[in-house]
C-alpha cells in the first residue's frame, strides 16, 4: 500500500529546504514561498483528503450504531453560540478581524449541526461553508451562497494574511459591524431549519 505520510513529510522536507535557498538568494522571497506552496499543495491536499476518507470509513463503521445524534447536534449548536457570544465579544474589544473570523466559526457549527441534524452522521471536518451546505442538502440561492462565500473569505483572511495585512486594516467598525449583521442572519436562519 501507498504511503501518503512518507510522501507528504518528503515533500515538506523537500520543500523546506527549496525555500530557504531561495530565502537567502532573493529579495521577493515571499513570492517565491507561495508559488512553491501552491505547486506543492496539491500533493498536501491529497494527504489529508485521504487521511479524511480513511478515518470517516473507520469511523462509519466502528460508531454506526452508538451515534448518539441529538447530543452530537447539541453539542455542535452549543459550539456554535458560543463562537456567536465571542464574536460580539471581540466586536466590542474592537478587535476587528478575528470578531469575523470567529463568526465564520459559528456559522461553521451550526451547517454542522444541521448537518448532523440531516443527516444523521458525524459533520465533516471542512471548512468551506459552501460545500457543508451543498453535503448536507441546504438548498442555496444565488444571494444566501454570495453569503456564505464571503464569510468563508472571514477564515482564509483573518488566519493567513498577507504581508500588507490588508484584511485587518480594511476591519474597522463600521466595515465589521455591517458583515456581523450578515453572519448573524445566516445564523439565524440556519437555525432556524434546525428541528
Amino acid at each position: 500500500m501507498f504511503n501518503w505520510g512518507t510522501l507528504v513529510t518528503a515533500k515538506r522536507i523537500s520543500l523546506g529546504k527549496t525555500m530557504n535557498k531561495f530565502k537567502r538568494r532573493s529579495r521577493y522571497s515571499y513570492q517565491i514561498n507561495f508559488k512553491l506552496t501552491k505547486l506543492f499543495g496539491f500533493v498536501i491536499n491529497s494527504y489529508y483528503r485521504h487521511q479524511t476518507n480513511i478515518q470517516s470509513t473507520n469511523t462509519t463503521k466502528m460508531t454506526q450504531k452508538k451515534l448518539d445524534i441529538p447530543s452530537i447536534k447539541k453539542y455542535w449548536m452549543d459550539e456554535a453560540k458560543e463562537a456567536l457570544d465571542v464574536t460580539e465579544h471581540l466586536f466590542e474589544k474592537k478587535d476587528y478581524s478575528y470578531a469575523l473570523f470567529f463568526g465564520h466559526l459559528a456559522v461553521e457549527k451550526i451547517l454542522k449541526a444541521l448537518y448532523v441534524n440531516k443527516t444523521n452522521e458525524h459533520a465533516p471536518p471542512i471548512h468551506n461553508l459552501q460545500r457543508i451546505s451543498k453535503l448536507a442538502g441546504i438548498p442555496l440561492d444565488e444571494d444566501k451562497t454570495d453569503k456564505l462565500i464571503l464569510i468563508s473569505s472571514f477564515n482564509i483572511e483573518a488566519r493567513y494574511p498577507d504581508l500588507k495585512r490588508s484584511f485587518r486594516k480594511k476591519c474597522n467598525r463600521q466595515f465589521t459591524e455591517l458583515h456581523i449583521q450578515t453572519i448573524k442572519e445566516i445564523y439565524e436562519w440556519l437555525r432556524g431549519m434546525i428541528s
